[in-house]
């Protein structure tokens, strides 16, 4: 909405719960996800299926069954785990004493376990490691409505306990781990605007920055050869990268525009997107279509 000078004021009206879309590598979408009430999600790695999570509840969409199954215990961000047989987020658990927080799930069997709980920083998950040890954090502080600061965190199942892995003199979130486990992509706004950059992962070094105008989100490919993440603008960027002691990037170039897009937040606690392991398909959080 605005109001003028004159006092007069333009709004639209409601366009209603978020959609999630799913669509291609040249942006056509191809299917669209019946879970109207989320704002977080994460594809699974190894198998077309997404987890979406919201107020309440998790739930997983098959993406070619078309079928939705609720994860009991998560309420929101939930994260996959290795071998896509696991899934952790934020939630009060199955059981009849909840304790808000972040807990593992295994899918199989149903059991929840508690990590650790959400306090003065409210944690939530952005990637888990390949090899299992590490759950990715963004522990965010607020005040009121306006964010105070907000670090990278990890839980580490082999310490069992969580460790701050990078704070700076602005805000860090979206952490993310390259498949090899050697490499850390995130957001920060420590130049005054939201960019990606890279850093060795709990190793010395410096940071190499990715985004050239503005970034958000970044994702890798299973194969670790290509990053991608969202411009302020809207557009869905893709970047190669050449592995090794180590790491260079290409130039960043723009896959598609997405439609509706949430712009121009530094730190969102919903998921405007998420890529599959092979970069074929992507999940979008868009507004619905609307007349107005």
């Amino acid at each position: 909405y605005s109001i003028s000078a004159t006092g007069a004021l333009a709004y639209l009206p409601s366009q209603g719960d978020l959609e999630k879309l799913v669509a291609d590598r040249k942006g056509q979408i191809i299917d669209t996800i019946p879970e109207r009430g989320s704002w977080t999600h994460q594809i699974a790695r190894s198998k077309p299926q997404v987890a979406l999570g919201g107020f309440d509840h998790v739930v997983i969409y098959d993406m070619v069954r078309k079928t939705l199954t609720v994860v009991a215990g998560l309420a929101s961000s939930p994260v996959w785990g290795p071998g896509d047989s696991v899934l952790a987020g934020f939630g009060t658990g199955a059981t009849a004493s909840p304790v808000a927080g972040i807990r593992r799930v295994d899918l199989a069997t149903g059991g929840d376990t508690f990590l650790m709980a959400g306090t003065r920083w409210t944690p939530l998950p952005t990637d888990w490691s390949r090899d299992g040890r590490y759950l990715l954090m963004t522990r965010a502080a607020s005040t009121g409505d306006t964010l105070a600061r907000s670090e990278l965190w990890a839980y580490d199942f082999t310490a069992g306990r969580p460790i701050r892995v990078l704070a700076s003199g602005g805000n860090v979130a979206d952490g993310a781990l390259s498949p090899d486990g050697r490499w850390l992509a995130y957001t920060s706004d420590e130049s005054g605007a939201s960019e990606i950059y890279v850093r060795p992962f709990l190793r010395s070094g410096e940071a190499a920055r990715v985004s050239v105008n503005g970034g958000r989100r970044p994702r890798w490919r299973n194969d670790g050869r290509e990053l991608y993440f969202e411009t302020p603008d809207g557009r869905m960027m893709s970047t190669s990268v050449t592995p090794g002691s180590t790491v260079a990037f290409g130039t960043p170039q723009m896959l598609f525009r997405v439609p509706s897009w949430l712009r121009g937040i530094f730190f969102d606690p919903g998921v405007p997107y998420d890529v599959n392991g092979d970069g074929t398909h992507f999940v979008l959080r868009t507004s619905p279509a609307s007349n107005a």
